[in-house]
């Protein structure tokens, strides 16, 4: 259904302008539902379900009646709230229907959206705009779900802050370019933790966890060298382990304490998943004590008794599997990924464990993010695509999907977010990586007459220290190398597939285009030739690039015409620009901003690209 239907639908509520109201899923979400309606006194007329049982029988004084009598008695101006967390099944039923007048029921969302003028939003309120990508709707998701305290909320109907989820979303948000929220996290978890070094669980918890704080030390790891909180990131980093050890028994030879005497439904061996993170540390500063204790609690817990355990939900099966596969210890895995490839080959999703048919979400987005880490681009394509089949308005995603789902199945939590945003980099990541060699698609060379290394020439001069961000194979580079003298040049990829093309004499460094890994006010001309378009957050992109310009530095960006959008095949995640937007971009950060439409003699592509260029303030 299209965005101007749903506004349509936002402004008939809002009006009255409408016939009955019936919500689908007679539940306890539906209950809240009805309150939440009769309280703003709109009529119910009745329930939907497909439960045959309760056809033809009342729930909370109303009507229930099942698709069929739906179908032949709902009228044109009739609306169905679907007030079930299984949104996109019930969707997907009602459009067979010939049914298109339903929204989504979510209280925050509506009275947001019952509040304020509608028309307002037609046109830039993104929860209704289908072409806006899944990942940018679910980047939405967390930057709306910080808390003014600075963490990030446990869901989108428990908006306590979360330390333990807030501590591992920090390096997902520097990963998309956010490093300004993800610095703000780091402050808070600074002021919430323990003299001893710990964190305390959520929900004002007053117990301190190893996991919890093992997930902190992730985030905090992506500030150690921060100009701003860097020392104290450093000593709170130091604290964290001290906690993690004094928690150990016999420096890991015995694990850690027991965590979840409480919690008979989360399995021990999840605590795999502290050693990651733990390990960089020791890494990051020549502890060996630390990574020995790391590596007696990895043997301990491999063959501990509840490890890798289907009696367990997937999300807390795939931590342990993640765990190893970042410890290097693949071969620990591959008998149950193959188990779950063979499973969602077949079905399409792999149900939340042993006995049950319903879908834990972030399980499922775990273990796209581990067959991608595995090389394993197709089967974790087949997760990807439940996943964001199964992604709400909102961007978010609920505990779990399917009948009798019983892990948090009616809130969006954070931490699915979480893995799906980190599923997805690292997909884009692994299609440079599978393509590099294909040379039709990445050819290795550029004409010395291409229009866009000669709108690129006419800035260079001898002596430069030059930079190529999303460098590629390093064809422009080349280029530059034959043609001038005395020049340096170096070329950032989120590929090391496609760096190890580049030259010998050409430095390669891995990295993303909205967290660039060289050094501030370094380079006299840094530009980006048809990467821009692969970039998340296309402003940390640009950011990322005037910072590590010299003052009076000149920027230089090729892209793709959005005019020409449709010319070529291209993945699902590429944007292309017109010519004031990127202007008006470049604008914010540069001086003497300009474009130039680009054309070969032979009008090969013609007018596909366009250059821009300014000055560092």
């Amino acid at each position: 259904m299209k965005m101007t239907n749903k506004i349509a639908l936002l402004k008939s509520l809002l009006n009255d302008e409408r016939g009955e109201i019936y919500l689908f899923g007679a539940s306890v979400t539906g209950e809240k539902a009805l309150q939440y309606f009769e309280k703003r006194g709109h009529q119910i007329a009745g329930f939907i379900d497909n439960n045959k049982n309760l056809n033809g029988q009342f729930f909370l004084n109303r009507p229930v009646h099942d698709g069929i009598w739906l179908k032949a008695n709902f009228k044109e101006d009739d609306i169905v709230i679907i007030s079930s967390h299984r949104y996109i099944a019930i969707s997907e039923q009602l459009m067979n229907m010939g049914i298109s007048s339903f929204l989504q029921f979510d209280e925050r969302l509506l009275d947001f959206l019952l509040c304020v003028d509608v028309d307002q939003y037609e046109n830039e309120y993104h929860y209704f705009n289908e072409t806006i990508p899944a990942f940018e709707k679910s980047i939405q998701w967390i930057l709306t779900h910080i808390t003014k305290d600075g963490g990030v909320s446990y869901s989108n109907t428990n908006l306590e802050p979360y330390p333990e989820v807030s501590g591992y979303i920090v390096p997902t948000l520097v990963d998309y370019g956010y490093i300004q929220e993800g610095r703000g996290i780091v402050k808070w978890l600074l002021s919430i933790q323990q003299k001893d070094g710990g964190f305390l669980g959520p929900n004002g918890s007053k117990k301190e966890y190893v996991f919890d704080t093992a997930q902190i030390l992730r985030g905090l790891l992506c500030y150690v060298e921060d100009s701003e909180i860097g020392k104290d990131v450093e000593l709170a980093i130091l604290k964290s382990c001290d906690y993690l050890c004094s928690q150990m028994i016999n420096d890991g030879k015995g694990g850690y304490r027991i965590q979840y005497n409480e919690m008979k439904d989360v399995p021990e061996p999840i605590l795999l998943y502290t050693l990651p993170p733990m390990k960089k540390v020791a890494e990051l500063y020549s502890n060996e004590k630390l990574k020995y204790a790391v590596n007696n609690c990895l043997e301990y817990y491999l063959s501990h008794e509840n490890f890798l355990n289907r009696n367990y939900i997937t999300h807390f099966v795939v931590y342990m599997i993640e765990a190893l596969i970042d410890l290097g210890r693949e071969e620990s895995v591959e008998e149950i990924m193959d188990l779950f490839k063979q499973k969602i080959v077949k079905k399409g999703y792999v149900e939340a464990k042993s006995g049950v048919d319903w879908i834990c979400t972030p399980g499922m987005a775990q273990l796209a993010l581990c067959w991608y880490k595995l090389d394993d681009n197709e089967t974790a394509d087949i997760a990807m695509n439940w996943v964001e089949k199964n992604q709400t308005f909102l961007g978010g995603f609920y505990g779990s999907y399917g009948v009798d789902a019983t892990y948090l199945e009616s809130e969006e939590i954070a931490w699915a977010v979480k893995f799906y945003l980190d599923a997805n980099k690292l997909r884009i990541r692994r299609h440079f990586d599978q393509t590099a060699d294909d040379k039709r698609v990445y050819p290795e060379e550029v004409g010395h007459d291409d229009c866009r290394y000669l709108f690129l020439k006419e800035y260079l001069m001898d002596g430069m220290n030059i930079a190529e961000i999303g460098c590629g194979k390093g064809r422009f580079l080349r280029n530059i190398k034959e043609d001038y003298n005395d020049i340096t040049l170096i070329g950032v990829d989120i590929s090391e597939s496609m760096l190890s093309y580049l030259p010998q004499d050409i430095e390669g460094e891995i990295g993303e285009l909205e967290n660039i890994p060289l050094q501030n006010e370094t380079y006299d001309l840094v530009f980006c030739i048809e990467a821009l378009e692969h970039a998340i957050n296309r402003k940390a992109a640009l950011r990322e690039m005037v910072r590590i310009l010299k003052p009076n530095g000149r920027l230089i960006i090729v892209d793709k015409n959005k005019q020409c959008w449709g010319q070529i095949k291209c993945p699902s995640w590429e944007d292309w620009f017109n010519e004031n937007e990127m202007i008006e971009l470049l604008s914010e950060q540069l001086d003497d901003v300009n474009c130039s439409k680009l054309e070969n003699d032979n009008n090969e592509n013609d007018l596909l690209f366009l250059g821009w260029t300014g000055i560092k303030r």
